[in-house]
């Protein structure tokens, strides 16, 4: 080979490093993104003023998710499409869990007509944040979200983004739920 060759070959090359090095540094800085706007592991979820989904002009209560039994906390955007697409997959925890010690509380982080369709596809309570800061405390700023909750309120197990087959497999049998 002659000299310009090796010295195109080397250039690709520190290119093709140059780029890779790009991405890395890209997907590190998204994870950490994620990461501060999930709710964190091993924290104590914060009590939010919350509403039934099905009728906003009742009276708002406290939840402080404290229960008899662990519970999964779905949280949901009532304009979040990934939330639509989750609705299979959250439906058989739901159902799941009719059969079980847990719990199952899913929480629109605001209010829209919307999310009726996630109390119809899911069957089961949906409750709307009444406060945006406590959204923000729990850090329940990426939808769709799914949180493992123990009986105190502590977070044991987070899964953000559309849940796979194999993710719901293992949470599922984790809990004894299948």
């Amino acid at each position: 080979m002659t000299r310009p060759q090796w010295i195109l070959i080397a250039f690709l090359l520190l290119s093709a490093a140059v780029i890779n090095f790009s991405n890395l540094k890209s997907y590190l800085e998204i994870q950490q993104d994620l990461e501060e706007r999930t709710a964190k592991k091993g924290h104590r979820l914060q009590p939010m003023v919350v509403f039934d989904a099905s009728d906003p002009t009742k009276s708002q209560r406290a939840e402080d998710f404290i229960s008899d039994s662990p519970q999964i906390v779905f949280v949901l955007s009532p304009t979040c499409r990934y939330c639509a697409e989750t609705l299979p997959f959250w439906r058989r925890i739901v159902e799941a869990s009719r059969s079980s010690p847990l719990g199952v509380l899913a929480i629109s982080t605001r209010w829209d007509p919307k999310v009726s369709k996630f109390k119809d596809g899911l069957g089961t309570q949906v409750l709307v944040s009444a406060n945006r800061n406590q959204v923000v405390a729990n850090r329940f700023l990426v939808t769709p979200q799914t949180i493992l909750v123990d009986k105190r309120g502590y977070v044991k197990g987070v899964w953000p983004g559309v849940l796979s087959s194999a993710t719901l497999d293992i949470l599922l049998n984790q809990h004894s739920l299948n």
